[in-house]
């Protein structure tokens, strides 16, 4: 994410599809679901959107599974995931109302960002669980054998 940020792919994206900050951080988020904490406003008209993202999981998702190295086909993984997406859009589009009415959604004002995703901190921990989980898994087949 960091790469496509720090190349302007994003930006490119932005100014080609006349995209508002939200709808960048929409794309953002089916790369990264993590990208979501980046919304800002209150953009409940977006919860359609949001739980398809989520229900997708983003393309992170999908390459973290193909890095376990199983004997799995992703195209119907990929395609579940897509059926799942779409399905909660459409159902959260025609639920949503019933939940959230008019009123609290002209009402809420307060713009919060809890998280920051670009952080380097929380990027060298992942890695390097990712190499300890990649040494502990090579010493253990290493014994098996």
């Amino acid at each position: 994410m960091s790469s496509l940020e720090y190349c302007g792919a994003f930006s490119f994206l932005k100014d080609a599809f006349s995209l508002s900050e939200n709808g960048l951080v929409l794309v953002k988020s089916c790369l990264e679901i993590t990208s979501l904490t980046e919304l800002s406003g209150s953009p409940f008209y977006l919860l359609p959107f949001i739980a398809a993202v989520c229900s997708f999981g983003g393309l992170c998702v999908i390459i973290q599974i193909s890095a376990l190295g199983v004997d799995f086909s992703l195209v119907p993984f990929f395609i579940s995931r897509l059926t799942s997406a779409f399905l909660s859009a459409v159902i959260c589009r025609f639920i949503y109302p019933f939940f959230i009415p008019d009123s609290v959604l002209t009402s809420v004002t307060n713009n919060v960002k809890f998280v920051k995703v670009n952080n380097f901190v929380p990027s060298f921990c992942l890695i390097m669980m990712i190499l300890l989980l990649t040494l502990k898994k090579r010493l253990a087949f290493s014994k098996t054998v």
